[in-house]
């Protein structure tokens, strides 16, 4: 009986705290991620995309590979990440960047704190041969998200 009682107090909490059942929020996702989704898959003929945010779902949504074996976005931006995947992150997007993805999509303002500040700089030097920028909001768990999405890059870096 103690064993039910707390599956269900644990089911119920995750619920109620993981935004589950918050309808509106899941509306205004439902509704915004296809915007952005369809938008990266166009600007992206040669699916070479590099992901430094929250949406990294975008990789498998437009038949993308990875630009990275890290699992996690935040490897390569959050400096409380540094070290810990086992690889140095800062020749990680070095090399993600020598290979010039066509569009980054980068979460505005990048949801870290402290930054990877090394990489950041030359996150911010990629962004700079980049011709298109536009800006998406999306939603999920944590509320409202800008997604700003960087097109045509890599052409003079």
């Amino acid at each position: 009986r103690i064993g039910w009682v707390g599956c269900v107090a644990v089911l119920s909490m995750s619920l109620f705290y993981g935004n589950t059942l918050n309808l509106t929020t899941r509306f205004r996702a439902h509704q915004a991620a296809p915007q952005l989704v369809e938008y990266v898959q166009s600007e992206t003929p040669n699916k070479h995309l590099l992901v430094m945010g929250i949406p990294n779902y975008l990789y498998a949504l437009i038949g993308a590979t990875p630009a990275t074996r890290l699992a996690f976005p935040p490897h390569l931006y959050d400096g409380a990440e540094s070290g810990a995947s086992g690889i140095d992150e800062v020749q990680e997007l070095q090399r993600i960047l020598s290979d010039r993805p066509e569009t980054v999509v980068v979460q505005n303002p990048i949801p870290a704190r402290p930054l990877n500040d090394q990489n950041i700089a030359q996150l911010t030097a990629y962004l700079k041969t980049c011709q298109k920028m536009r800006s998406f909001t999306i939603y999920d768990h944590d509320g409202k998200q800008v997604q700003d999405v960087h097109s045509r890059c890599g052409q003079n870096f």
